[in-house]
């Protein structure tokens, strides 16, 4: 691939409901995650999902989460104030459609705003 690129790390498997699918990740600033979407021509995969936590006299961190899709991929991205985790997912043969639903519906209902160290 010529152009963006991320550094995709690998990620051991994350879902008991889906062993064979694969995952990797890619941290980098919220612009580049848009930007490589956009460079990939990937699709939106369902609706953007937003966590929101008031840490300290007004002043609200929130946490987004949106997934995308290509031909060979289902991507989630998680940004938090300008940083995004790139999260890739794929099996070997191929990424059955309820695996990916399940997945992104995990990632919404989960929110990390509560951790100390945010990515």
């Amino acid at each position: 691939m010529s152009g963006i690129e991320l550094d995709f790390q690998a990620v051991p498997t994350l879902f008991d409901f889906a062993p064979d699918v694969l995952a990797d990740h890619a941290m980098c600033k919220s612009a580049y995650a848009s930007a490589y979407m956009d460079y990939l021509k990937a699709h939106a995969f369902g609706n953007v999902h937003v966590h929101s936590k008031f840490v300290a006299a007004n002043l609200l961190k929130t946490e987004k989460i949106s997934a995308f899709y290509d031909k060979q991929y289902l991507y989630v991205i998680r940004t938090l104030d300008d940083d995004s985790k790139v999260f890739r997912f794929y099996a070997p043969t191929e990424l059955r459609f309820v695996d990916a639903v399940k997945i992104v519906e995990l990632h919404q209902q989960m929110s990390t705003l509560d951790l100390q160290d945010h990515y």
